[in-house]
């Protein structure tokens, strides 16, 4: 009898022991379903001859742009991700920066500038970058990139606007 009540005790705290610890184990973190992405093409910079080319890498002038990201929902905030790749002349692979967190609130919008693109990418002011910036999104967004480019004058000489579809994973 003495041997069934210390087993009972035994096998009873062994199995509140294993409750406790599985109640007091800590839960992984809520992960966001990034289910749309788009890849926006950047191009910032005046290029510049290079000594391994005997060409310039872009036509003569100094270009901009500026991606617009919008929220389109109207009761739901969105969680979004970006990540900048500063593509290489010649085929040479490049890898992306790692990923930047960005929230936006029902219809609000935000932009993203030669400035940002530079900082993301650790360029200083004025550096020549052509790539693309990818974004993944909870929500299907609005993208739309403008692209600008001044020539010999100082004027602006070229614009295009570009929506950028959505893909979905």
């Amino acid at each position: 009898m003495k041997n069934t009540v210390f087993l009972f005790v035994l096998l009873f705290t062994t199995v509140a022991v294993a409750q406790q610890t599985a109640t007091i184990a800590p839960q992984p973190p809520i992960i966001p379903n990034y289910a749309y992405q788009y890849a926006a093409k950047i191009v910032c910079g005046r290029p510049a001859p290079t000594p391994t080319y005997a060409f310039q890498v872009g036509a003569h002038g100094t270009y901009f742009t500026q991606v617009n990201v919008h929220n389109p929902s109207r009761t739901q905030g969105v969680s979004i991700r970006k990540k900048f790749i500063n593509a290489q002349p010649d085929e040479r692979p490049t890898k992306p920066t790692q990923f930047f967190g960005l929230g936006l609130e029902p219809d609000w919008a935000t932009q993203i500038d030669c400035h940002n693109i530079l900082k993301h990418l650790g360029l200083p002011p004025g550096a020549y970058v052509e790539g693309f910036v990818i974004l993944e999104s909870t929500l299907e967004i609005d993208v739309v990139g403008l692209y600008t480019a001044d020539g010999p004058s100082g004027l602006i000489s070229t614009m295009e606007i570009d929506r950028v579809p959505a893909r979905k994973f």
